[in-house]
């Protein structure tokens, strides 16, 4: 049983020992001495080698709330678009596929990049105008955030994008040690051995969002 530490170490519940003994009692300390050490292998590979020898080649897109089944195989499956890995010219060399292997040899898939298009930073000066309670402030859009900002002293504008990379990996694909892909396309009824399938809809590929999500601008002061 994993136990409930507070931010002081100490403890919600008692903690059983291998020997059978408890470690402790409600509420007295526990603390962690010695990091656990764990066996778990971990590999990957870029957008480029997925897609030539990866579980999954292609970003496979499913359809939003359809499910395969029997009778609607053949509609099932022309309803399902696939996307190539290397989508932009540096993207071939991005991390796209990681494969997580267990002591035990079950294997967990993490078959889809979620990417940032790009994300772009911006500061300005923003003089004369005071934050408010949360601590955003007003500015004039197409000016202030331009080049052409001409508040203050030093009319300091700053922009610094970041081109197009993934943040995160989604599970696609959770498979027993004894899983053997029969046909080469990926987890299906005909393989041997079990598998657990993690379908993905794409809503939205150009999705964009800011912080602050409120309207204004994130309040820094500078130097006076």
């Amino acid at each position: 049983m994993a136990p409930s530490v507070d931010e002081h170490g100490n403890t919600s519940i008692q903690l059983l020992k291998g020997n059978g003994t408890y470690a402790g009692g409600y509420g007295q300390s526990y603390i962690r001495k010695n990091r656990e050490f764990r066996q778990n292998n971990f590999q990957w590979l870029t957008a480029m080698e997925a897609s030539q020898m990866g579980f999954s080649k292609q970003i496979i897109i499913h359809p939003i709330n359809s499910f395969q089944s029997v009778s609607n195989l053949t509609t099932y499956q022309n309803s399902i678009s696939k996307s190539n890995r290397v989508k932009y010219a540096s993207s071939g060399k991005h991390i796209s596929e990681v494969t997580v292997t267990r002591t035990d040899g079950t294997r967990f898939v993490f078959g889809i990049p979620a990417y940032n298009n790009h994300i772009t930073d911006v500061s300005f000066n923003i003089s004369g105008e005071e934050k408010d309670s949360i601590g955003l402030v007003n500015y004039t859009p197409r000016q202030d955030n331009t080049p052409q900002n001409n508040r203050g002293r030093n009319h300091k504008y700053e922009r610094e994008r970041v081109p197009a990379h993934p943040y995160a990996w989604l599970l696609t694909d959770m498979l027993s040690a004894d899983y053997v892909d029969l046909t080469g396309n990926g987890p299906s009824s005909d393989d041997l051995g079990t598998y657990t399938k993690f379908n993905y809809t794409r809503s939205n590929d150009q999705y964009f969002w800011r912080v602050p999500v409120q309207k204004g601008q994130s309040y820094f002061q500078g130097r006076r």
